[in-house]
């Protein structure tokens, strides 16, 4: 039973795991066979920003250089572009956003200029 005990991923917490008490005094007498902990990283709602998919997620501004009409993310490949351009960047802050959206941005009915759309996908880091 150990072995399977320390062979096990753990979808929980540590915080959140229970044990029996026979599990629990086997671990404090042997600490040395214990499940090792990964670091996990909260980050709080309140200290995200918020992101508004009505606007260009390249400016977020609705208006860009007097043109004011925006295209929705509407194609698979449109998307994975985008994305893909973001990696190569390493734009941390949109991958993150859109890691929110499951980079789904179809979905999540994302918006672009085209010129924002150009020069982000085309132009190098």
């Amino acid at each position: 039973m150990e072995s399977d005990e320390e062979d096990a991923i753990w979808l929980l917490p540590p915080e959140k795991r229970t044990r029996t008490s026979e599990e629990a005094t086997s671990k404090t007498a042997n600490p040395s066979s214990s499940v090792p902990t990964v670091a996990q990283v909260a980050v709080c709602r309140s200290k995200t920003t918020t992101f508004d998919f009505s606007k260009c997620i390249f400016c977020q501004k609705q208006t860009h250089k007097k043109v004011k009409e925006l295209f929705n993310v509407s194609t698979f490949e449109t998307c994975q572009r985008i994305v893909e351009a973001a990696r190569v960047k390493k734009d941390e802050e949109l991958l993150r956003i859109f890691g929110g959206v499951n980079n789904d941005l179809i979905a999540a009915e994302a918006k672009y200029h085209k010129g924002c759309h150009a020069s982000y996908t085309i132009a190098p880091p």
